[in-house]
């Protein structure tokens, strides 16, 4: 009986040291800003990949995700990159190298940055302890082509930190709504009763 109490209990501490483990490792969030869009069709529109939460130990080195989309409501029209792996082409290495389609985009983005002198230990640690609890990691443009929603979405993520381990993220959708733009005709409906409603307010009488 004691052995069964005592199986159950060291089961007990595993799941929990496992949940907590499991808990850090989900620490971090990857989402869009603003999470909620509403725009007129034919705009142009930006939207920020954040990621955000993180520990004060944790750095980020390299990222490689898809975006979907709804093609019917939007279309893809570019995309920069943040600065919190290093500057593109210089310190950074984009490897989206254009690599997108209708309802999906592609990116990575690996740092090239490495410690003056290194000698060993981690590869990146010097140079990434700055880094902040919250980074955009890239700002996507988008068209609204048709009125309609469109969620926003991560797939196929992968995360790395300065020694090259991945890590997870908790991952936010968003969501964009495009509003038809609206008819001369109506506009000049809507222009034309408000002047009724002004003009038909009953003017005082000079005394």
């Amino acid at each position: 009986m004691k052995m069964k109490i005592t199986k159950s209990l060291g089961c007990c501490s595993v799941f929990i040291v496992l949940s907590l483990l499991s808990a850090q490792a989900m620490a971090a969030s990857l989402s869009f800003t603003p999470t909620n869009s509403a725009i007129l069709a034919n705009d142009v529109f930006a939207v920020d990949i954040v990621l955000s939460d993180m520990r004060d130990s944790d750095t980020l080195s390299a990222f490689d995700f898809d975006i979907n989309f709804d093609s019917s409501v939007l279309s893809f029209d570019s995309y920069s990159l943040g600065s919190g792996l290093g500057v593109v082409g210089i310190d950074a290495w984009d490897a989206n190298s254009g690599n997108y389609a209708p309802g999906l985009v592609y990116l990575a983005e690996f740092s090239l940055i490495a410690p003056d002198g290194f000698t060993g230990g981690s590869f990146f640690a010097d140079q990434f302890t700055s880094q902040s609890d919250s980074m955009t990691l890239a700002t996507l443009s988008f068209m609204a082509i048709n009125p309609g929603m469109s969620l926003l979405s991560f797939a196929n993520v992968t995360l790395a930190d300065e020694d090259g381990n991945p890590f997870t993220a908790t991952l936010h959708t968003g969501s964009v709504t495009v509003d038809p733009v609206p008819e001369p005709a109506t506009m000049l409906l809507f222009g034309t009763g408000l002047a009724g409603l002004l003009g038909g307010r009953p003017r005082k009488k000079k005394a």
